[in-house]
């Protein structure tokens, strides 16, 4: 659970939240960056759906 009511905790889980939120508008835009390159042929869809993951994946760690 992201957020709890002890005092000494909710501050670092709102810097967890801040992190999420930040990464996840990163993601969005790369998503799209992605899907644009790739619509362009510059980018094989392995290569893009590795590249969001990778992401995805470093989302998770900062917030463990």
């Amino acid at each position: 659970m992201l957020l709890r009511i002890i005092p000494g905790e909710l501050l670092i889980n709102k810097r967890c939240c801040v992190i999420v939120l930040h990464n996840f508008c990163y993601i969005i835009l790369l998503y799209i960056s992605l899907s644009t390159l790739r619509n362009l042929f510059f980018f094989s869809s392995q290569l893009a759906k590795r590249c969001f993951l990778y992401f995805h994946c470093f989302t998770v760690v900062m917030t463990n």
